[in-house]
């Protein structure tokens, strides 16, 4: 990686949320050990009950975390762009993948390898914590939709989700919310 890239990947770690207030000296070792991937729109990165080796973060783009029922229909969980990661849990807990994940966009990727990432957690016990309240955010995330599942009809839950697509996605405007994916 050029100096230039390092800088950038660098500022990008700064903004992901298990690194977040981390000193720029303990995220640098972490830098070098990033490998570039990039992925095409629609391309699969991960399976769903694959072996979890690595931590990926998006650098650009954007990536869908989904589970496909028997009979070939998707849920979708989470859509993840720039400074979000996914695949912590298969490196924390030893467990094959919990759902697949697709490139939405062409996106570019940061894979950091399961030994990385747990040397990475023993040498830094803020990321950790960091780890914890991202999951943590990620499971109240899951309680609110399995609520919103059991309790809403349907004209709810379609209402709950563009609510929380303007939430995250939305641009004020004058006229309203846009969500434009």
């Amino acid at each position: 990686m050029s100096s230039r890239d390092l800088t950038a990947t660098s500022e990008l770690l700064r903004n992901v949320s298990m690194f977040r207030g981390l000193p720029k000296e303990a995220l640098e070792p972490l830098t070098l050990r990033l490998t570039p991937r990039r992925a095409v729109k629609e391309e699969l990165i991960i399976a769903e009950h694959q072996p979890g080796d690595a931590l990926y973060i998006v650098a650009s783009g954007k990536v869908k975390v989904s589970l496909i029922g028997e009979s070939g229909r998707e849920m979708i969980l989470s859509v993840l762009g720039p400074g979000e990661f996914f695949g912590e849990m298969s490196l924390l807990d030893g467990q094959p993948r919990s759902a697949r994940v697709t490139a939405v966009t062409s996106s570019l990727l940061y894979v950091l390898s399961r030994e990385a990432f747990r040397d990475y957690l023993q040498r830094t016990p803020q990321s950790a914590l960091n780890i914890l309240a991202e999951m943590t955010r990620r499971l109240r995330r899951a309680d609110d939709i399995i609520g919103s599942l059991a309790l809403l009809d349907v004209y709810g839950r379609v209402a709950h989700t563009l609510l929380e697509l303007a939430r995250k996605e939305g641009v004020q405007r004058d006229d309203g919310i846009l969500i434009d994916n």
